[in-house]
């Protein structure tokens, strides 16, 4: 929440309350947390949309392990949510981060079921196949601002023919 909160800004009202309400407690109250974040700052440069530099500020570098855990387990929460069915030790689960979606992505994901989770925060798409249904993909939105996606294959079979999309643009 912590990185995704510094990922995401705070120019909106939903994520200068993310910020406000829930990462920044976690930072003042997680002292390794906090000294690992002030350890790594350096200063970075902010881009718009059309890569205009707009300004400098101070950042942290992404913790993708940390970043991928909590997808993964975002995957395998709603897949038990939506399905009934625990996944445990019978997928792999394999995540990926993006910066933007593209238009092919964005077309290839709009007939896949859709759920949105509070006023818009998160956004996420999902399908399952339904000859294999431990094999499925997974599309997040959050804040409108950042993405990520997953996928789940069974681990005795992970070069099956079968092919849902994974996504490696963005």
């Amino acid at each position: 929440m912590v990185y995704l909160s510094l990922q995401v800004g705070m120019d909106t009202l939903e994520t200068e309350q993310l910020w406000e309400n829930h990462a920044l407690r976690t930072v003042k109250h997680n002292r390794r947390l906090r000294n690992k974040l002030l350890a790594t700052m350096k200063p970075v440069y902010l881009r718009s949309p059309a890569g205009v530099i707009t300004e400098r500020r101070m950042g942290s570098p992404w913790d993708s392990e940390a970043y991928d855990k909590v997808i993964e387990r975002m995957i395998r929460g709603l897949y038990f949510y939506h399905f009934s069915e625990i996944l445990g030790d019978r997928v792999r689960c394999k995540v990926q981060w993006h910066s933007f979606i593209t238009d092919e992505i964005s077309e290839m994901s709009k007939e896949w079921q859709q759920h949105v989770i509070g006023n818009g925060q998160i956004v996420y798409r999902y399908v399952k196949a339904q000859e294999h249904p431990l094999y499925s993909t997974w599309l997040f939105q959050f804040y409108d601002r950042h993405w990520a996606s997953g996928y789940t294959e069974p681990i005795d079979q992970p070069n099956n023919s079968l092919q849902l999309p994974n996504f490696v643009g963005g």
